[in-house]
């Protein structure tokens, strides 16, 4: 799991390794099934293969909540990152999106309000509920301002040269002050 590398964002390393680890235990019992149930190798491969199984259902419910995030986030970022869309556009897509994500949301807690979403460091305790409130209590907190780079008088939409600006600085500093410590 650990060699698995992942730069772009198409897998993610736990869903790759529970569809790994499923499809070992079912090719496992695909061959148990051929195998003579009186040898001792067969029963032992009964034992891992139940092990594998009941690990596997543990961990389920992570799975499927994994691959559901994943696939509004996969939505979301598909969506920004086309840059054939208009603003007007973007957003009424972007909207339709929260609009379900809220929905899925609210269907495994009716509870859920925006209001109650707090921002939160991110971590592997946190609920899929609670993330996906989080989701959609940010698209609204920032909707105000974050297609503002339509209106530039220029077509940037970063800050790269001016990044890029603040680094060269920086580094002359740097050198200036390692010169003197040496």
């Amino acid at each position: 799991m650990l060699k698995v590398r992942n730069k772009t964002l198409k897998e993610l390393r736990g869903t790759w390794l529970y569809e790994t680890v499923e499809k070992y235990a079912n090719d496992m019992k695909a061959v148990m099934i051929t195998l003579d149930p009186t040898f001792r190798f067969t029963k032992i491969m009964s034992k891992t293969i139940s092990s594998l199984r009941k690990v596997l259902d543990d961990v389920e419910h992570y799975y499927t909540d994994a691959k559901l995030l994943f696939k509004y986030f996969q939505e979301i970022r598909a969506i920004f990152g086309d840059g054939g869309f208009s603003r007007e556009n973007r957003i009424k897509k972007l909207s339709k999106i929260y609009e379900i994500v809220l929905a899925a949301a609210k269907e495994r807690d009716p509870t859920l309000r925006l209001e109650d979403c707090k921002a939160f460091l991110p971590s592997k305790k946190k609920s899929t509920v609670k993330i996906l409130g989080e989701w959609c209590r940010l698209w609204d907190s920032y909707l105000p301002g974050l297609f503002k780079y339509y209106n530039f008088p220029k077509a940037v939409k970063t800050n790269m040269d001016l990044e890029k600006g603040f680094s060269v600085q920086k580094q002359a500093i740097f050198n200036r002050v390692a010169k003197a410590n040496v």
